[in-house]
């Protein structure tokens, strides 16, 4: 069982979520240290394969997403482990697997380190320290470790540290790109995110105003789309609320029509390039009379200095001084959309860190789910 040794806030999550931010630079200024010990170089992979599952597999795609920026002529793909195992095909030889899980026991990310050992193909596997490995047959693969292991189940600051690892890599990729310089991964990052820890009490309001909701929506577009996913999965395990992640055109193409007046939309316009389509689904949801919060970052000097909420009757709108490149601006909701998942945890009466095993039925039915 995890760690239920705190009775009231701050719970363990509230620690990650503090740590995230000097996280995400010490993390990649290591890795960077590291690579050169491995004796091979990831310039020489015709592809580069990340895998994972949950927080793991959403880190693998914000790195995707940062691949299509910094990338030319390399083929970065985000999979997650089941369908590696499953059914992928074998990867052509010179494929390099990157497999992350932060406790290194999610049973096909583990399996899918022993399928590229078995194929005698490189492979890194990215866990939190100190993660349990016995399982696993030595050699064939090396290790990178993110961050100490969490005593909450919410992985907050391990899925900054994941992301940092993964884009340190990148930077090994193409060192010379202005988005993958250590100034911008070991400072401008981990700065940009610290400054985010001023959102907490902003959260802490809207997270009151949001209980009793049916379900709430977490829509996005990019990058922001997997910052969307990340954070439906953070309410799901720690307030028991429905959440669910959504790509912007895949909530417009047919899931909006399963929407109720008690839902809550959170809009993410981070990367501001889907800005117009953005305010057409905030003004269809004034027409249904659903609540929504929208995101957005601004390079308006006059709200440059904090991030700011401004609400109507319907519709709240949060505005967070932009600090960061795309995709890294997506990074600058990750703080205030936890602080968001913690505080409706405490507001539903939740003990975010218990992963619900504190409850008999849930805990015999995780002993079903091994892994």
């Amino acid at each position: 069982m995890w760690h239920l040794n705190r009775a009231s806030h701050p719970y363990a999550m509230h620690d990650g979520i503090l740590a995230g931010p000097n996280a995400f630079g010490v993390v990649a200024q290591r890795t960077a240290e590291s690579l050169p010990q491995f004796g091979w170089k990831l310039q020489e992979a015709s592809e580069v394969m990340i895998i994972g599952a949950g927080s793991s597999l959403y880190a693998a795609q914000f790195a995707q997403s940062l691949s299509w920026e910094v990338l030319k002529g390399k083929h970065l793909r985000a999979i997650s482990s089941s369908d590696f195992v499953e059914f992928c095909p074998a990867p052509s030889p010179s494929t390099v697997g990157i497999c992350v899980s932060h406790r290194g026991t999610e049973r096909y990310t583990s399996q899918s380190v022993e399928r590229f050992v078995r194929l005698g193909q490189r492979c890194l596997y990215v866990v939190g320290q100190k993660a349990r490995l016995s399982h696993l047959a030595e050699g064939g693969f090396e290790v990178l470790e993110t961050t100490p292991q969490e005593q909450s189940p919410a992985h907050t600051w391990s899925f900054v540290g994941s992301m940092a690892v993964l884009c340190a890599l990148l930077q090994e990729l193409n060192p010379r790109h202005p988005l993958l310089q250590p100034s911008m991964l070991s400072a401008a990052v981990p700065d940009a995110l610290e400054e985010m820890l001023v959102s907490e009490e902003i959260m802490k309001q809207l997270a009151k105003e949001c209980t009793g909701a049916r379900k709430l929506w977490i829509v996005g577009a990019g990058s922001d789309a997997v910052i969307a996913r990340e954070i439906a999965l953070k309410i799901v395990e720690t307030s028991y609320v429905v959440a669910q992640g959504y790509e912007l055109e895949e909530v417009i193409q047919g899931p909006l029509q399963g929407a109720d007046t008690t839902d809550v939309f959170i809009l993410l316009n981070q990367s501001n390039r889907l800005g117009d389509r953005i305010k057409s689904l905030r003004e269809a949801l004034g027409i249904l009379g659903i609540r929504s919060i929208v995101f957005s970052s601004t390079r308006d000097e006059l709200k440059r200095q904090c991030v700011e909420a401004t609400s109507n009757k319907m519709s709240t709108l949060v505005c967070i001084p932009r600090r960061l490149p795309y995709p890294y601006v997506s990074l600058q909701a990750l703080i205030p959309l936890q602080f968001f998942a913690y505080y409706l945890a405490l507001a539903c009466g939740r003990h975010p860190d218990s992963f619900r095993l504190d409850e008999e039925p849930f805990r015999l039915a995780r002993e079903k789910l091994p892994g």
